[in-house]
């Protein structure tokens, strides 16, 4: 079980809970990495001396969490689950909840509500007007709805997935993973074709080649390929 940390004993309970369900379904987490939670941001950080590369986190198929499966709602400041897809299998359900759990005891919602410009802009706005007038593709600046803040949040948390049982590509949540790249000050995640030396995490389908090694874990889908980093946040 890797360390956590946290100023929220709640948060922490279920940060413990997601972890170990993520291991049940099959993830493997590095020995080195400790999970710390405070005032609403977590860090993920591993111990290992910088650049050293080695395989942080991986996770099978299983435990990705298609957004297609999961129907939510904002009530006040918190994410509401209120149906899955019949598709769901039980452990996505129990992951599904319990990461959202988590986003709701890190107030992700509000947090996004007041750091993203477009809905801090009155729908009738100037600045809304002449912002939407800029972009060619049709610009959602001015909605300040409640679904809207849900999608825009949801959005910048999900990966496209190649699902090799059936060939689709779907956008996913990934439990624990998603931690890594989320906070403003953090390296964004890099596929295997756009690696730079500064960037010093990767995130690659488990088959792919990630430079001097190649990730050796083939039961799992996808990996977290440490590159000279000691810590990374989300």
């Amino acid at each position: 079980m890797i360390n956590i940390e946290s100023d929220q004993p709640e948060l922490q309970r279920a940060l413990v809970s997601l972890v170990k369900e993520v291991e049940r379904g099959g993830g493997w987490f590095h020995e080195s990495l400790s999970l710390i939670a405070e005032g609403g941001s977590i860090c993920v950080e591993s111990s290992l001396p910088a650049g050293k590369a080695d395989l942080l986190i991986s996770v099978p198929e299983e435990i990705l969490l298609p957004i297609d499966e999961i129907q939510m709602r904002v009530s006040g400041d918190d994410i509401v689950i209120h149906s899955f897809a019949d598709s769901a299998t039980p452990l996505r359900r129990r992951l599904s909840e319990k990461v959202i759990e988590i986003y709701n005891l890190c107030g992700k919602i509000p947090a996004h509500r007041a750091a993203s410009p477009r809905f801090g802009f009155p729908a009738d706005g100037d600045i809304a007007r002449l912002l939407a007038a800029g972009r060619e593709a049709r610009s959602h600046a001015a909605e300040t709805g409640n679904q809207r803040l849900l999608d825009d949040f949801i959005h910048s948390r999900l990966f496209s997935h190649d699902e090799g049982s059936s060939g689709k590509r779907r956008e996913v949540l990934m439990p624990v993973v998603d931690f890594f790249n989320h906070h403003p000050d953090a390296y964004g995640f890099m596929s295997e074709t756009t690696r730079h030396p500064d960037q010093p995490v990767i995130a690659v389908p488990i088959e792919a080649d990630v430079g001097s090694a190649v990730v050796p874990r083939k039961d799992c889908s996808w990996a977290i390929h440490g590159a000279g980093a000691e810590t990374s946040e989300g």
